[in-house]
């Protein structure tokens, strides 16, 4: 995997639901481009399932799943490199308007060139702060270990909901680490990103 590309599965493995049916109660879908830093470079969709909505109570509904799907071209058609992943992640900390939780995902990441296949493991950290209604603050760290070495990402997403149904709007910015077991130079790669999605 090239360090770009790993950054990108990086950042989408760490996008985590937005909601207001609440900003964490809702199923969320969403399509959403990235740039490195200006040309878009990799779409991708993202799904997120809050435990709330399957279960009652008890410790599931503290529980997140994560389902994303990401390809290196603006429209969501595999160019060289495809991904698909799910994650779960925990919900550690929910207080008034911050929550802090903490994941664990994998993925198969296919390279069609090389017809190389890879199977990374994710680990990610993300706060969320809602100041009001119709905005909410993501901070993350996201963290990779792959067959040719490891990654990590931190990123800064701002969620708005312009409206009063569930239209969801994306705009982050993120920074990436690359860092390869043969000592190759250590890859770095700024990214900005514009989605939109609903929520359920």
């Amino acid at each position: 995997m090239t360090p770009i590309l790993i950054i990108f599965s990086l950042w989408v493995s760490g996008i985590s639901s937005a909601a207001e049916v609440g900003w964490n109660e809702g199923i969320r879908v969403a399509v959403i481009e990235t740039a490195v830093p200006l040309t878009p470079s990799v779409s991708s969709v993202q799904i997120s399932v809050p435990g709330s909505r399957l279960f009652n109570q008890g410790f599931p509904t503290r529980l997140e799943a994560r389902i994303w799907y990401l390809a290196n071209s603006a429209y969501l058609f595999p160019n060289t490199f495809v991904e698909s992943g799910v994650g779960v992640d925990w919900i550690v900390v929910s207080k008034g308007t911050t929550q802090f939780e903490a994941g664990l995902g994998t993925a198969l990441a296919f390279q069609t060139r090389q017809r190389s296949l890879s199977i990374p493991l994710v680990v990610n950290f993300l706060s969320r702060y809602t100041p009001i209604r119709w905005f909410c603050l993501e901070t993350s760290l996201d963290l990779m270990i792959y067959g040719q070495g490891a990654g990590a990402l931190g990123q800064v997403v701002g969620l708005f909901r312009p409206f009063s149904n569930g239209l969801v709007l994306d705009l982050g910015v993120g920074y990436g680490l690359i860092a390869e077991w043969d000592l190759n130079p250590l890859g770095r790669s700024l990214q900005l990103s514009v989605g939109a999605g609903y929520l359920f």
